[in-house]
């Protein structure tokens, strides 16, 4: 199938997340289910990092992203105040005999006077440590508006897919990375991530698509 060997092709030896990547030691922060009582400074976090960044009406487009229930949305909390929030939900593609499981970090917003202190680096490494070990493999997906934050994603090891038009003059950049079985297990080693948002994930927020394949 041409679909399939473009797609392996394009991720074999790729793209790769590892934790040596992550360079800086970890801070110290808590992660806890987003609630509506997060919503209003959610929103200010968002408004803070945005300082024309994102795309018009993005604060708009994230709110209903907060009020709608479509994807795990976690907040993130340093000596007793919520500094940022993001987001993760699961996909598995089916493409004719071929299938692949495709995570998508979604929101991750650190908000300003908290950035460059390795929190937008651990919103990712914890994100990353919620997926489970039973593949031997996962695709990571996630898109930025070309605001500089890409720069950030690619030191991580995401490698850049294709520039997605979404009208009115907006447009995102997309990025995949692959992380192995094994480079996950060292995330959780040093993350122990809370299982109940684990099940959570994999139980409510795992969708499946089934794709027409060209033959």
């Amino acid at each position: 199938m041409e679909w399939e060997l473009g797609f392996r092709s394009f991720f074999h030896g790729t793209g790769t997340l590892s934790k040596r990547r992550f360079r800086k030691p970890f801070p110290e922060a808590r992660f806890r289910l987003y609630c509506e009582t997060d919503f209003d400074r959610c929103s200010e976090i968002y408004e803070n990092v945005d300082q024309g960044r994102f795309p018009p009406n993005g604060l708009g487009e994230f709110q209903k992203y907060l009020k709608e229930d479509v994807a795990l949305k976690l907040v993130i909390e340093s000596e007793g105040e919520t500094i940022g929030t993001c987001g993760i939900d699961i996909e598995t593609v089916k493409v004719g005999e071929y299938s692949f499981d495709n995570a998508w970090l979604i929101y991750g917003l650190i908000d300003s006077k908290w950035q460059g202190n390795g929190f937008g680096t651990l919103s990712v490494a914890f994100r990353l440590s919620l997926l489970t070990l039973e593949r031997s493999s996962w695709l990571v997906r996630m898109t930025s508006a070309g605001n500089g934050t890409e720069k950030f994603y690619k030191q991580l090891g995401f490698r850049f897919f294709q520039t997605s038009d979404l009208g009115a003059g907006v447009s995102l950049d997309e990025f995949f990375g692959r992380i192995t079985r094994n480079e996950l297990a060292n995330f959780q080693s040093k993350l122990r991530p809370d299982l109940r948002i684990q099940a959570l994930l994999f139980g409510k927020y795992h969708r499946y698509n089934v794709v027409e394949d060209e033959q």
